[in-house]
């Protein structure tokens, strides 16, 4: 699994599984949410993305990823 911390107020760091192609997004509250599948191109934006949480919010509510 790759991991990227992120630098944000709700996210605290995010992962892929490339096998399953599933997102893994760490809150800064503790819980943790898996989207799957999710294109690596998904989680590349919001892993480089300069407002990752806004980001996040885009992809789920376009991509419908909850």
């Amino acid at each position: 699994m790759i991991w990227d911390r992120i630098a944000s107020r709700l996210i605290h760091a995010i992962g892929y599984d490339i096998g399953p192609r599933t997102m893994v997004v760490k809150f800064t509250d503790g819980s943790v949410k898996y989207h799957s599948p999710v294109p690596i191109s998904i989680y590349q934006a919001i892993a480089h993305a300069r407002f990752p949480e806004k980001t996040y919010r885009h992809y789920v509510k376009e991509h419908v990823l909850a």
